[in-house]
């Protein structure tokens, strides 16, 4: 492949060629990478871009390993109920409580800078974190409902296929070496 912008660019005619009447809503899910994000605006302008909660929840989990350690007996609480505030709408507010926490007296530096690191990779990609109205709308917050989605798709298509096969390799095999006759 010729790069990002080609593999975006043959994405975009795909999508184009797919059009209709039976797709009413347009979703991409992206990494909050800007680069990734300005490209898919250029090419699937009519796209709403969700941000992949999975990529979000793996920023609260550094936090929390930076704040409470790895074995710490809440640390699974504590990443349920920032999990619950971020997909109930609330990133402002964390966002606000990771940056008024990175400035207390008793934080250390490598908790402020993954404090810091965090709200600002919130702050960035907060226009892509309206989960709530993603979820209400059925949409993909994560990648994995696509992958499974699409495992699925093939397995179905796979076992069908075999099961065509299968009952039609009998019939066609005899027409085959008859020439089609």
């Amino acid at each position: 492949m010729e790069g990002k912008d080609t593999a975006l660019a043959r994405l975009a005619q795909n999508v184009a060629a797919r059009q209709g009447e039976h797709i009413q809503q347009r979703v991409t899910l992206c990494d909050g990478c800007e680069a990734l994000q300005t490209r898919l605006a250029t090419y699937c302008p009519d796209f709403t871009q969700v941000l992949d909660f999975i990529r979000a929840n793996e920023y609260l989990w550094d936090v929390a390993t930076c704040l409470l350690g790895e074995s710490h007996p809440e640390r699974t609480a504590w990443m349920q109920e920032r999990s619950l505030r971020i997909l109930s709408g609330q990133t402002e507010q964390l966002i606000a409580e990771f940056r008024q926490q990175a400035q207390a007296p008793n934080t250390t530096t490598r908790q402020k800078n993954q404090l810091q690191k965090t709200a600002n990779y919130f702050e960035r990609n907060l226009l892509y974190m309206d989960y709530p109205t993603y979820l209400a709308r059925g949409w993909p917050i994560a990648p994995g409902g696509i992958e499974g989605a699409c495992r699925h798709f093939v397995k179905d298509r796979s076992e069908l296929w075999n099961a065509l096969d299968s009952g039609w390799r009998g019939k066609l095999a005899p027409a085959a070496h008859r020439g089609g006759k």
